[in-house]
Formats: C-alpha cells, sequence, structure tokens
C-alpha cells in the first residue's frame, strides 16, 4: 500500500498528542506509525522529523503564551525569571523541551541561572519538579560550544562520550532501552569513583535537539540578565 504524505502527516498530528513526548523518541513514534499504517510509513521519515519538530515549536508558543499569566515572580527551585520582561516584544524563553519540560534563566539572589527542568501542574500552575539542573553561565557556555559534538555523539549513541562542565558536572550520552540519551547531571564521589547524583536530567534525542535549537536564546537571556 503506498501512503501519501498528507496521510501520514494527519495520523501523525493525532498520534502526537496523545503520547508523552519526555519518554517518546523519534524512533518509537515511527514504530507507533508504522503499526497503524504499515510499512510505507519509512518512507516518510523525514516528514516525520519534520513534523516533530513542528509540533513542539507549536507547543512552545501556547505555553509561552499561557505562562506570562501563570508563573509567578519568584520561582521556587531558583527565583524569578528575566526572561520574561522584555520591552521590544514576547519573550523567546522558556524553551519547551517538551510537554513537562523548558528551559529558561533566572535570577537566584542575585546569580543568574540557566535551568533545564521537568515541570508539573497543581492548581492550574506549573511548578518545576526534582528531575533538573540549574547551570551557571561558565557552565552553560562549555554545553552551548559542545552542542554540535554533543549532537553527533548523541546520533551515534557514543557512550564514551562524555564533557566536563564543571569539577562535579558533565554532560554525557547514554542509552536506555534502545533511547539514546544527553545526561547533564551532577556526579558526586565514592571509593574513588564518579556515580550520577539525584540533581540533574536526562533529555531524549527530541528534547536535547530542541534545546540545542534554542541556546542562543537562552545565551541572549543570559546577557539580558546582567545588563
Amino acid at each position: 500500500m503506498c501512503l501519501s504524505q498528507n496521510t501520514v502527516t494527519t495520523e501523525l498530528q493525532k498520534l502526537l498528542k496523545t503520547v508523552d513526548l519526555a519518554t517518546t523518541t523519534e524512533k518509537k513514534v515511527v514504530e507507533l506509525l508504522r503499526k497503524q499504517l504499515g510499512a510505507g510509513v519509512d518512507e516518510h521519515k523525514k516528514a516525520i522529523q519534520q513534523g516533530v519538530k513542528d509540533f513542539l515549536a507549536e507547543q512552545s508558543k501556547i505555553l509561552q503564551a499561557s505562562a506570562s499569566g501563570k508563573r509567578k515572580a519568584d520561582s521556587s527551585d531558583q527565583g524569578s525569571s528575566k526572561s520574561q520582561k522584555t520591552a521590544d516584544g514576547p519573550s523567546k524563553l522558556p524553551i519547551q523541551l517538551s510537554n513537562s519540560r523548558n528551559a529558561d534563566v533566572s535570577v537566584f539572589k542575585g546569580t543568574v541561572y540557566v535551568n533545564i527542568r521537568e515541570f508539573y501542574e497543581k492548581d492550574g500552575k506549573q511548578l518545576p519538579g526534582k528531575k533538573g539542573i540549574s547551570l551557571s553561565p561558565e557552565q552553560f557556555t562549555i554545553l552551548r560550544d559542545a552542542a554540535d559534538a554533543i549532537s553527533k555523539a548523541l546520533d551515534a549513541e557514543d557512550e564514551s562520550y562524555s564533557i566536563e562542565l564543571s569539577t562535579k558536572r558533565r554532560a554525557s550520552i547514554s542509552v536506555f532501552k534502545s533511547k539514546p540519551m544527553v545526561n547533564i547531571r551532577e556526579y558526586y564521589e565514592k571509593d574513588g569513583q564518579q556515580l550520577p547524583g539525584k540533581k540533574g536530567i536526562s533529555l531524549a534525542a527530541e528534547q536535547w535537539q530542541a534545546l540545542a535549537e534554542g541556546l542562543s536564546a537562552l545565551q541572549e537571556g543570559l546577557d539580558e540578565a546582567h545588563e
């Protein structure tokens, strides 16, 4: 059976509204579409990739439109977000990584951070969850400059790749249940070994791609916060 791109795109949009993109990779999306439409789906992988990207972008716009009326001036994690105060128009932040994850710039006790965090909804408000990490400007700069190398390692599923963001923090690649992930995490030492701690977050391929595409906006947010 020959599938039209319109058919695949229509079913993709329906599917994306039902899955959790925080845990569902692009590969899994293709598998789910294949079950629904058959093997002909494989001929439209590029269209599927673009469809996922467009869907995430649209979700980001929706979240940004509602965020201005929902988010408090003082975040319980790292304080108020400077990125929502722009005189020239709507802010480009936060960067939407999935339905429940985003990246943003905030100020806490006079120090600027880039927060990559998972959120949950309670009483109509988006509240920060336990999964996430707050990066200093110096740590963010290292991550930003290494973005291309991280993306290449992710595509190659190279679990040997790792880059230090500080003496206790690093970005690395892992593969869990056949899904490559970018881990941005704090480590601690025990018995001479560096072990992953609780502070950090693991990003699926689509989430890392969204973060990588938003690095320039995050840098702009940092620069504005320092003014």
